[in-house]
Formats: structure tokens, C-alpha cells, sequence
């Protein structure tokens, strides 16, 4: 009796461990499929929005070189048709905003990096840019927002490809703090 007490407890027991490494290998199966589905998906959305962006940004390019156009940021700009002007554009730029608070800036917070007074419409440019692909006076053109700033002011170096707008105290709300886009840089050539 105890011999088949025995036999039958250890075929239960198989059977157990049968069905928990079953169990088992259909959870591991199933975390590997969600996460190459889950990669998948991410990764198109991604592909997805970058050509949406890409395409926006083009079709931005194109409006800014085939037509006249005024800019007011905060300094008056006339640019004709027959101006020629050179562009650049910067892709999957990170944009911060920041304002005129001593939290956000240094103990000079009404004065930029460059020596001059801040004013909204100004942008700060990432100092691996700056100099090099952007200059003071070049307009910047940030996609996602469809409005332009002018280049003043830099960052710190510890910020690549990113660019800084300004807005006053009372503008912030409405902003977002960080996110990202593509930037169009402007300078006309006489």
C-alpha cells in the first residue's frame, strides 16, 4: 500500500511540475511577444511622428523661400521674395523655456549671455551651435510652436542641440516647460 501511496504521490508531483513549467514557459512566451510588440509599436509611432514633423517642417522651408513675409520678434523684419535666404534646419531639437526669475537664471536675471537686455522673442542657442551654425540676429524658427524668435543669447555648455526661449513671468503658464521640435534657422544674405 505504501509503495502505491508512493508511485500515485509522485505522479501527482510530475504532473505538478509538468504543468508549472508549462505555465511558465507560456508567461515567458507571452512577456517576449508584449515586448516585441510593444517595441514594435513604439518605434513606428516614432518613425511615424518624425516623418509628420519632417514633413511639416519641408512644407515650412518651402513657404519661408517662395514668399515675402514680416516677422515681429520684437524687432520688425521685412524679407521679399527676392532676398535670398540661407536655412538650416536642426532636427529633434530639445526647447526649454525659461523667464526672468532668479530661480531660472543667474543674479543678473534681465540681462542675456551676450550683454543684452532680455526681451520676449529672444532665444537662447545651445553653445555647440552657437557661432558656428547660428548667429546673434539669425531668426529662429521653432515648428511645433509655427513661431519665430531671434538668436541673443547662449547656454550653458552642458546643453546640446537645444535652444532656450524666453517669456516673462506672466506668459509662462501657457507654455510648455520642455519638449522637442524641429528648428529652422534663418539669415539673410544681401
Amino acid at each position: 500500500m505504501e509503495e502505491t501511496t508512493r508511485k500515485t504521490i509522485e505522479r501527482i508531483i510530475s504532473k505538478q511540475r509538468k504543468f508549472w513549467i508549462r505555465l511558465i514557459g507560456i508567461v515567458v512566451v507571452s512577456c517576449f511577444i508584449i515586448t516585441a510588440l510593444t517595441s514594435f509599436l513604439v518605434s513606428y509611432l516614432s518613425r511615424y511622428q518624425e516623418r509628420k514633423m519632417t514633413a511639416e517642417t519641408e512644407r515650412t522651408l518651402e513657404n519661408f523661400i517662395s514668399k515675402s513675409f514680416q516677422i515681429d520678434i520684437p524687432f520688425h523684419y521685412e524679407i521679399s521674395a527676392d532676398m535670398q535666404v540661407q536655412t538650416e534646419t536642426f532636427s529633434k531639437a530639445t526647447i526649454y523655456c525659461y523667464s526672468n526669475r532668479v530661480q531660472e537664471t543667474d543674479d543678473t536675471p534681465d540681462i542675456t549671455a551676450t550683454g543684452d537686455m532680455v526681451v520676449e522673442g529672444m532665444i537662447a542657442v545651445s553653445q555647440d551651435n552657437w557661432n558656428k551654425k547660428i548667429h546673434s540676429g539669425d531668426i529662429i524658427y521653432i515648428v511645433k510652436l509655427k513661431k519665430c524668435f531671434i538668436a541673443r543669447d547662449t547656454m550653458n555648455i552642458r546643453h546640446k542641440n537645444s535652444f532656450d526661449i524666453f517669456f516673462y513671468k506672466q506668459h509662462m503658464d501657457k507654455m510648455y516647460r520642455t519638449f522637442t521640435s524641429d528648428v529652422i534657422r534663418m539669415r539673410v544674405v544681401k
